[in-house]
């Protein structure tokens, strides 16, 4: 057979193989591994479409985490992740993705073990199912799939819904319709099936494609979330966004009697119904190596105050706080052919409850804590990264950052996609004699403390990616003189098969 002949009938088979392979292998953006749920169809050919390809695989996410705070003999955690994504006419997407996990905990003490805790435990669960329909402007996401709002401050989960997203002449319009899947059926709930010990509805570190290591999410019961976000185009380098986001607590249930041993009350009540009003910013200041990222969100609604002893009653009040974060990163021109160095400088706080240190009251749970006539406490759904050995949330604090990154290896090929990131973190309350989110700060003192992170990533290939983090909390005045320095070492290695 000629070389021409040989061309005719194989050439169309390499090409439809080499868009195929484009298609479904992990995309890199400035050559970082991008999330699986955040992977793109191609774009629309011109003169071919591929009616179908598809896409198969396994993600196995290995973690060994040692915190001396709680973890000090060691916890392993695996998520293997198997998933699926089928892409029709190079356009529309079904994605179906399961989740197994495994944990062993080393570290369990004596008492634990005593009251049944099993040091080896497991769960698996259906994390994506979804379907993905572009129509050029417009994109519809139906089903189980990862939805964010904003920066992810508000919301940054797994749910069941619906997010529609549309690019028009003056703005870009996202609005989501969600339920966070807290159902009683385990085949088919987030929370997962367990098959061996105990199993508790969150890992202690939950090591999810799309979110960072030091994450700290609430668990949002079952709830109904709903939000609308309009941004601007970019004008002078910037864009405008706004957002309306909006919580329905479909738990309307009353404590009926006091229980001594789970500490619940008669007359409790837990719904809390949020909603929140955002402006954010985002864009470049005078050169595009100077990007900056805020967003401000007052948080208004009701909740349920503590039981009043007198009268047995919960009452309902408002609630009335907000947050605000801003985050700037500077691409060094110094030695940028080097290591690409960069300098980053980021500033979070959120309004406080007003409870005393010594009530407890704790700001991670939004309802039962409070006992004045308005809740000020600042609550989310989502997350935003703070430290990885506090992990506070932004209530009655002030997180004030300042960080360095390069790629050291950047001139030798086989270490061009290792990166190096440190941080340093002063914490400050807004009032010293308030609650914030880590219950041990129990004296009444502004100084929280000083926190030091360190992470290096190692993409060695496309398929085999290495993460290690330090983390490091100082307490400050705001703990006991016997509070020790709290260490945390996480190493995970992720492969894809």
């Amino acid at each position: 057979m000629s070389v021409k002949k040989i061309m005719q009938h194989y050439a169309p088979g390499v090409i439809r193989l080499a868009l195929l392979c484009f298609a479904v292998s992990p995309l890199t953006a400035n050559n970082e591994l991008l999330p699986l749920e955040e992977l793109k169809p191609l774009e629309v050919g011109k003169t071919h479409l591929d009616p179908y390809s598809y896409h198969y695989g396994l993600s196995a996410a290995n973690t060994y985490v040692n915190d001396s705070a709680t973890l000090k003999r060691g916890y392993f955690l695996g998520n293997y992740r198997p998933y699926f994504r089928l892409i029709y006419n190079e356009r529309h997407v079904l994605n179906l993705r399961g989740r197994v996990v495994y944990q062993y905990n080393n570290s369990l003490s004596d008492a634990q073990r005593s009251a049944g805790s099993a040091a080896s435990t497991g769960q698996y669960a259906v994390e994506l199912a979804n379907a993905e329909f572009n129509f050029d402007a417009h994109k519809l996401t139906a089903g189980r799939a990862f939805y964010k709002t904003g920066r992810g401050l508000l919301f940054a989960n797994f749910a069941d819904g619906a997010e529609y997203q549309g690019q028009f002449r003056y703005a870009k319009i996202s609005a989501l319709a969600a339920y966070s899947a807290q159902y009683t059926g385990c085949t088919i709930s987030l929370g997962g099936c367990g098959f061996s010990g105990q199993i508790a509805q969150k890992g202690v570190y939950d090591v999810t494609p799309g979110r960072t290591i030091d994450a700290n999410l609430p668990d949002a019961g079952k709830r109904i979330f709903t939000s609308l976000e309009a941004q601007s185009p970019q004008y002078f380098g910037s864009s405008a966004y706004a957002m309306l986001f909006y919580s329905h607590d479909l738990d309307t249930s009353v404590v009926s009697t006091t229980n001594v041993a789970t500490g619940a009350k008669a007359g409790q009540r837990y719904t809390f119904n949020p909603i929140y009003f955002g402006l954010g910013f985002s864009g470049f200041v005078v050169s595009p190596r100077v990007r900056y990222l805020t967003e401000g969100i007052y948080e208004a609604g009701t909740t349920y105050n503590r039981v009043n002893d007198l009268t047995g009653i919960s009452q309902r009040v408002n609630v009335s706080a907000w947050g605000l974060t801003a985050d700037i990163n500077y691409a060094l021109p110094v030695l940028e052919s080097l290591f690409k160095p960069g300098l980053i400088f980021q500033y979070a706080t959120g309004s406080g409850r007003q409870a005393k240190v010594a009530t407890g009251a704790n700001p991670a749970l939004p309802a039962q804590q409070n006992d004045t006539a308005t809740d000020n406490n600042f609550f989310y759904f989502g997350y935003y990264s703070a430290g990885l050995a506090l992990k506070p949330k932004l209530s009655n604090l002030h997180v004030f950052r300042a960080g360095f990154q390069f790629r050291p290896l950047l001139h030798y090929h086989w270490g061009r996609n290792f990166m190096t990131v440190f941080k340093y973190s002063y914490y400050l309350k807004h009032n010293a004699d308030y609650v914030i989110s880590d219950p041990n700060a129990v004296v009444a003192k502004a100084d929280v403390g000083h926190g030091l992170d360190a992470q290096l990533v190692y993409d060695l290939s496309s398929d085999l990616k290495i993460f290690y983090a330090y983390g490091a909390f100082l307490p400050g005045a705001a703990y006991l003189p016997s509070a020790e320095v709290v260490q945390i070492h996480v190493l995970s290695m992720n492969l894809v098969f």
